[in-house]
């Protein structure tokens, strides 16, 4: 009897803490971390280096996040995400790197626009993205620009739905928030809560690297994006600088 009345008690705290843990769907944004700001960062990897800017650029009626990633002083990589005022969710990316340009417009219902690809020969193809999604989900590329907008606290589980140009799919995310801790970085010593992010659907691109993400968001605020690290690439990006208006 004693037994099973423990076994009962087990199978009711471990229900409980599977409850405790299961991701919340991001309804809203903190506002509060919104602000406009440039951000370098030194990239690492096996065999090299590179420089990423992050840059947020905010008018009366325009939200415009960038991404450029510098290597040997080239542009390699460029990112436009417009962001809707009030929800703060991207409404149009344009991107471009080694391996696609797309151009794409994300609605409530659906994501479209257009992806040119190099093929075998050196030409290009280009095709059109007509994607059905829902009104929270985001594009792969803003995800590191919003997260720090997330509303973060030690324990919580975040829920999100992030579409993948390259494979042409909706990809369920998992964001969780550990507890605070110390981080240094090229540009100082900070107060960081640790995000693992992470994916049980990894396919196409992603499996080649962006999944798990491990990121280190400033607990202070306005909160900072102070380094990530993505392991299957054996890549850790840290921040340099940071420069408001």
């Amino acid at each position: 009897m004693g037994l099973n009345l423990r076994g009962s008690v087990l199978s009711v705290f471990l229900a409980l803490a599977c409850r405790a843990k299961r991701p919340e769907p991001v309804v809203a944004f903190d506002r509060s971390q919104f602000f406009p700001y440039t951000d370098t960062l030194t990239r690492r990897f096996t065999g090299g280096s590179d420089t990423v800017v992050f840059q947020l650029h905010v008018t009366a009626d325009s939200v415009l996040g960038t991404i450029d990633t510098f290597r040997h002083d080239s542009l390699s990589q460029h990112v436009v995400v417009t962001f809707d005022m009030h929800s703060l969710r991207p409404v149009r990316v344009s991107a471009f790197d080694k391996q696609e340009i797309v151009d794409l417009a994300y609605s409530a219902d659906s994501v479209r626009g257009k992806r040119i690809v190099w093929n075998p020969a050196g030409t290009q193809d280009t095709s059109a993205v007509i994607f059905g999604i829902d009104s929270v989900t985001v594009d792969r590329r803003s995800l590191l620009i919003i997260t720090p907008w997330l509303p973060l606290a030690p324990g919580r589980v975040f829920a999100i739905s992030v579409f993948d140009s390259w494979t042409k799919s909706v990809v369920p995310v998992r964001i969780a928030v550990g507890h605070e801790s110390r981080i240094t970085v090229p540009s100082g010593t900070f107060r960081a809560y640790r995000l693992d992010v992470t994916t049980l659907r990894a396919t196409g691109r992603s499996a080649f690297g962006l999944f798990p993400t491990i990121v280190y968001v400033s607990v202070d605020s306005p909160r900072v994006l102070l380094r990530f690290d993505r392991p299957r690439l054996n890549a850790i990006t840290e921040l340099i600088s940071r420069r408001s208006p």
